[in-house]
């Protein structure tokens, strides 16, 4: 009866520290082999079988995990922060790691990660070289607009890193020196080149047949554009190795750590143990993904009532990493919410020529901070709503004769963000105070505000009528 051999390996630049051990615990063979292919071959060789090789996930461990999965072996990586009991060993060296590293495999506690395929990490190299050409792009960046402060020329900053603004700078502004005018000339062919390069590998990982219809079916969620898209297919990999949504969501750096005893819970801030590339492309993403989504908008907006908008930006991450993990795993488009369960498009067909004609509203967007100041014209309609509540907000069996419903192309829509203060005998002063409380968390009116301005006009007339006619 042939018995299981264990084997440690201890990786580095050069060199392998290998120890092979049985069941029990007995070393079979240790020693030191060189950091090439031909050796490992020769290595292979000389080792019993079978046999279960492990080892800790370094820089080096990729090539080696893929040379070695044709020999037949099973092969296992582990966790190199869980590693603790070496770390924490008095004593210390590659024959001694090598040997903690077989016994924690023969006692089935390596704490073994996940290794993505080899066409995976291929691509997933090329997407992390992207990202260090635009570094470097910023950076050039940064250096020309230094450059250009250090010696006191005037330029546009918004216009700066144009093609042709910086060409016309370089040739009519008189305050350019010769001194800096070879290391604008230089950055800017350095940024040219840079852009080019990241460009043309963006293309080719989204032409990619592995990738191409993964990308498209990710590109439907709410915020999600060709760089998020692909971090998550390259940096997640097999969603089916995550159970649960909380499982992924730690993986990508969304939730804090905890330090739990006895009675006591303590959260503490985001934990370091994550991905750090996906948790950056998430985030970023989700800065923008509530101006596109309603729901996503609504948890942004709940989260930011707490006061503190980076909070709120985390739990619209969160989401969009359950919508992710959806569309991955049903592998199907994402479908909003408005349109599967008819959300925010309440209809009311006067006759059956409306009933064909009528088109279910769109979803409301809200938005964020970063567009306050561009939607004055939004919170000028309802600051002047708020003049006359009743007018627009009041109940549809009143003697005025308005309704909450708003009239658009014959049909009448719930517009879900209104708030409905229900009956004309209401406080006018309570009625205004809700719809600029709506109003300050970014409330739009994008949608209904010529529809709301005619229904304004119109009950404003009804109310000066029965003014005039109780007077």
């Amino acid at each position: 009866m042939t018995t299981m051999n264990y084997i440690g390996l201890e990786v580095h630049k050069k060199t392998i520290s290998y120890c092979v051990k049985d069941v029990s615990g007995r070393i079979q063979q240790e020693g030191k082999v060189g950091s090439t292919r031909r050796e490992l071959d020769c290595w292979m060789k000389t080792l019993p079988q079978p046999c279960t090789v492990a080892m800790e996930a370094t820089i080096f461990s990729g090539w080696i995990y893929d040379h070695l999965l044709p020999h037949g072996t099973q092969i296992k990586v582990a966790h190199p922060l869980m590693l603790r009991a070496i770390a924490a060993a008095k004593k210390k060296n590659d024959q001694i790691d090598a040997s903690k590293i077989a016994d924690c495999l023969r006692c089935n506690f390596l704490p073994e990660c996940h290794m993505m395929p080899a066409e995976i990490r291929d691509r997933r190299r090329t997407l992390r070289y992207r990202h260090l050409l635009v570094r470097q792009m910023v950076q050039m960046k940064n250096l020309v607009s230094g450059l250009l402060m250090e010696t006191g020329v005037e330029y546009n900053k918004q216009r700066l890193h144009k093609v042709s603004y910086f060409r016309e700078l370089l040739s009519a502004s008189k305050e350019v020196t010769p001194s800096i005018r070879p290391l604008l000339k230089l950055s800017r062919e350095t940024i040219e080149r840079c852009q080019k390069t990241e460009y043309a590998l963006v293309n080719s990982l989204q032409r990619d047949p592995v990738l191409a219809d993964r990308i498209k079916r990710l590109r439907t969620v709410p915020g999600v554009g060709p760089i998020t898209a692909l971090t998550w297919a390259l940096e997640i990999g097999d969603v089916s190795r995550f159970r649960s949504i909380k499982q992924a969501i730690s993986y990508c750096g969304l939730c804090g750590d905890e330090r739990s005893s006895a009675d006591k819970v303590m959260r503490m801030p985001l934990s370091k143990q994550r991905n750090k590339h996906i948790q950056r492309a998430l985030v970023e993403a989700a800065k923008l993904a509530p101006r596109q989504s309603h729901e996503l908008a609504v948890i942004y907006d709940q989260e930011r009532q707490k006061g503190n908008s980076n909070r709120a930006t985390l739990a619209v991450a969160r989401k969009m990493v359950a919508y992710l993990l959806a569309v991955d795993r049903q592998q199907r488009d994402f479908v909003p919410a408005e349109e599967t369960q008819d959300f925010g498009s309440i209809k009311y067909c006067r006759n059956q020529q409306d009933e064909q004609n009528a088109q279910p509203a769109r979803s409301c967007m809200l938005p964020t901070e970063r567009r306050r100041s561009h939607s004055r014209g939004s919170l000028r309609i309802v600051s002047g709503l708020a003049e006359n509540t009743n007018s627009i907000l009041c109940d549809g069996s009143s003697e005025l004769g308005c309704s909450r419903e708003v009239r658009r192309g014959g049909v009448a829509y719930l517009p879900p963000y209104l708030p409905v203060v229900a009956g004309r005998h209401r406080s006018a002063c309570r009625g205004a105070a809700e719809v600029l409380r709506h109003a300050q968390v970014a409330t739009t009116m994008n949608i209904y505000g010529n529809a709301l301005m005619g229904a304004k006009r119109e009950a404003n007339s009804k109310v000066v009528r029965m003014a005039l006619r109780s007077a």
